[in-house]
C-alpha cells in the first residue's frame, strides 16, 4: 500500500467522543485505496486496525519518529509498535492500551478526528508510556496522508 493510505488507516484507530453512525466500509480496500474506519467518530478498534494498517510506513515518513523504537533497528511503524508490546509481555507491572479521539480541525479547517493509541506500562519506578497520534477526516473517516506522529517519553 502507498505510504499515504497506510496513514489514512491509521488515524481511524482512536476515538472517544460520539457523533452518530458513519459510512461503512464494506469491501476490503483495493492496493493504493484509502484506509478508512468503521464508526465515526471512530472506535477503539478502528484505531488499533488503523495502526496495524500502518505497520509497513517507514518511520522516517515522520520527523517526529525519526530514532525511536525499541532497538536502533527499527525502520517501521509496525517494529516502533511491536517493541513496545513485546515489552508488556516481560513485566509484571500494569501494562494497558489507551485509545482517543477528539474532535479537531484539519489544515484546510475541515473537521477531523485527532487520534491517538499509546502503550502505557507502570512497575515500580519503571514508568513509560509511547504511542501514535493521527487523524481522520470526518466527513469520510479517511486517514489524512503526512498526519502520523509518534509519541512518547519514559
Amino acid at each position: 500500500m502507498r505510504t499515504d493510505a497506510v496513514l489514512a488507516g491509521v488515524v481511524a484507530a482512536f476515538v472517544l467522543a460520539s457523533c452518530g453512525p458513519a459510512p461503512v466500509q464494506t469491501t476490503p480496500p483495493q492496493a493504493g485505496a484509502a484506509v478508512r474506519i468503521r464508526t465515526n467518530p471512530p472506535s477503539a478498534k478502528d484505531i488499533i486496525d488503523l495502526a496495524i494498517a500502518s505497520s509497513q510506513v517507514d518511520l522516517s515518513a515522520s520527523p517526529s519518529c525519526q530514532n525511536v523504537g525499541t532497538e536502533p533497528s527499527d525502520r517501521t511503524v509496525g517494529r516502533y509498535l511491536a517493541g513496545f508490546l513485546a515489552e508488556l509481555s516481560k513485566s509484571e507491572g500494569q501494562n494497558w492500551i489507551e485509545t482517543s479521539a477528539e474532535k479537531g480541525r484539519g489544515n484546510d479547517n475541515a473537521p477531523i478526528w485527532v487520534c491517538r493509541m499509546m502503550i502505557h506500562h507502570v512497575q515500580g519506578d519503571d514508568r513509560w508510556s509511547w504511542g501514535i497520534r493521527f487523524d481522520v477526516r470526518q466527513s469520510d473517516g479517511t486517514l489524512l496522508p503526512g498526519s502520523l506522529t509518534c509519541l512518547g517519553g519514559g
